[in-house]
């Protein structure tokens, strides 16, 4: 799990699942799920210039690298 590092509001959470899952606004709704990895995501980060970009390594022996779509984090956010 992490926090967006900039102003901290949004949070990104990995799983057994396969996924990770992009959280935001006041009371963190989800903004997008992240699919891709053929096993477990072991591991997850968010990038540090307000892109939004989450790289991700996953059980499976892969690194993903994700943008997700702006209007969907706006709207999470409640800007939209």
């Amino acid at each position: 799990m992490r926090f967006e590092p900039t102003e901290g509001r949004y949070l990104l959470t990995a799983g057994y699942d396969n996924t990770c899952r992009l959280w935001g606004g006041p009371r963190f709704r989800l903004a997008r799920t992240l699919a891709g990895h053929e096993g477990k995501v072991m591991g997850a980060d968010i990038s540090s210039d307000g892109s939004y970009t989450v790289a991700t390594a996953g059980y499976d022996r892969t690194i993903k690298l994700y943008q997700p779509d702006p209007l969907a984090v706006a709207e999470a956010d409640g800007r939209l």
